[in-house]
């Protein structure tokens, strides 16, 4: 009750040590997920070791690593800040690893969502930094894909809105294949 009243009471302490979960059991305390890609099949299994502690003011991730879908998995710590009102959230990511494939990623994003002239490598790896928010973020990554490399660090403001877009990066490609990415070959190779 006293929760229900004041979320911010609610004292967050979860240690998962090694654990596996099959979705069918996620669906049995949340069935409304059954209609989204990932939980699909069934019988797959998730793997989850982590430690987090806080409240939705202050959620520490001590560490969290999880792994499913196909070929998707993360390694990362960070906290999380102000959760009780998502438009001043912010937090710091520490990601140790997030590796994914192009058919993952598609399981989130749909297709018919996603634009037509981009292409996604087959494979992805990204490891760094991430703080801020949805309106002011500075990201610290570096990429690894099948398409090429590339290390994006720098600040990206108002991202939500297109007309008032500030960013300033600095990117540094290896063997970037911006061609394929983008889908005009005769215009754009590989970046270096």
């Amino acid at each position: 009750e006293q929760v229900a009243k004041d979320p911010r009471a609610l004292k967050i302490n979860i240690d998962l040590h090694q654990s596996r979960i099959q979705v069918k059991d996620i669906l049995v305390f949340a069935p409304q997920l059954r209609s989204q890609p990932a939980f699909s099949n069934i019988n797959d299994t998730w793997y989850l070791n982590g430690r987090i502690r806080g409240n939705l003011s202050n959620l520490q991730i001590e560490t969290l690593q999880a792994s499913g879908l196909s070929n998707t998995q993360i390694d990362m710590s960070g906290t999380l800040v102000g959760l009780l009102n998502p438009s001043n959230a912010r937090g710091t990511l520490y990601i140790r690893q997030y590796t994914t494939t192009r058919n993952d990623v598609l399981v989130f994003v749909s297709p018919q969502v996603f634009p037509k002239n981009v292409t996604l490598p087959n494979r992805i790896n990204l490891s760094g930094t991430v703080e801020g928010n949805i309106e002011d973020i500075s990201p610290d990554l570096a990429i690894a894909t099948s398409l090429g490399n590339a290390r994006v660090k720098g600040r990206i403001q108002h991202a939500t809105k297109p007309d008032n877009l500030q960013y300033s990066l600095n990117v540094a490609a290896s063997n970037l294949d911006v061609g394929t990415i983008i889908q005009d070959n005769q215009n754009f190779g590989k970046v270096t």
